[in-house]
């Protein structure tokens, strides 16, 4: 949940700070940041089946990974690009990382919650979208209003970095459990896995982490 919610502080910026950033800052008009959100909106409805399909086999934690590490990349861009084109450039960077990202976050609820207590989890996982979006606003005030604003982009792209090295720990810990529930702790006499109080299925379960 802290990884999430580190990712989600640095991502709510792309819908709110960022408008008061290109046009109060860097003389961007209203229309033109318009275009900049339209070009999100195309590329998610017409490439995300594409991004979703090439993904599909890839490790999920893994994939989560490298869509919040574009994410990282294109926030820091935005605090040192100063042209119309670059600005496009960049959103198409954090497109790129949303598309992969967003089909596979809410697989690491299914991958570390157990099988009984997941609609609890998933509650949890719901605050790590609300606290950020409540907190953040605090943060980003100040430093828009007294400091160099481009400092934002910079703090954004610092929590975001932090944010990755947690989803690389989380990986190389899905990998682990994983492997363990292949190998199975013990068997009960139906021959299921027993696993930290689970019962994993052979016929009912993936015991790969794929």
């Amino acid at each position: 949940m802290v990884v999430s919610m580190l990712s989600v502080l640095m991502y709510f910026n792309m819908n709110s700070s960022l408008l008061v950033y290109l046009v109060n800052h860097r003389g961007v008009s209203s229309e033109q940041f318009g275009y900049i959100l339209s070009l999100n909106a195309g590329m998610v409805v017409l490439m995300q089946l594409f991004f979703t399909r090439v993904t599909a086999k890839w490790k999920p934690v893994l994939t989560i990974t490298l869509g919040n590490l574009l994410y990282v990349v294109g926030f820091i861009m935005y605090g040192f690009v100063n042209t119309y084109f670059l600005y496009l450039l960049v959103m198409v960077i954090i497109t790129i990382g949303e598309m992969i990202y967003a089909p596979k976050e809410q697989i690491l609820v299914t991958i570390f919650a157990p099988e009984h207590m997941r609609g609890r989890y998933m509650a949890i996982r719901g605050f790590s979208w609300i606290l950020p979006t409540d907190i953040g606003p605090l943060g980003v005030g100040p430093i828009m209003d007294n400091l160099d604003p481009r400092i934002l982009w910079y703090v954004a792209g610092s929590i975001g970095m932090f944010s990755t090295l947690g989803f690389t720990y989380l990986h190389f810990k899905a990998v682990k459990k994983f492997e363990e529930m292949s190998n199975g702790n013990s068997r009960n006499g139906r021959g299921e896995y027993v696993n930290q109080g689970l019962l994993v299925k052979p016929d009912k379960a993936v015991l790969t982490y794929d």
